[in-house]
């Protein structure tokens, strides 16, 4: 249970980090 708890966090975290970085990325462009 923890495993996927722990799976779970770092998922959630890169769904971040890669929004945040798509983001800055289409500003870059325009």
């Amino acid at each position: 249970a923890a495993a996927m708890a722990g799976d779970n966090t770092v998922r959630s975290l890169l769904e971040k980090m890669i929004h945040h970085a798509s983001s800055a990325y289409l500003c870059i462009l325009e």
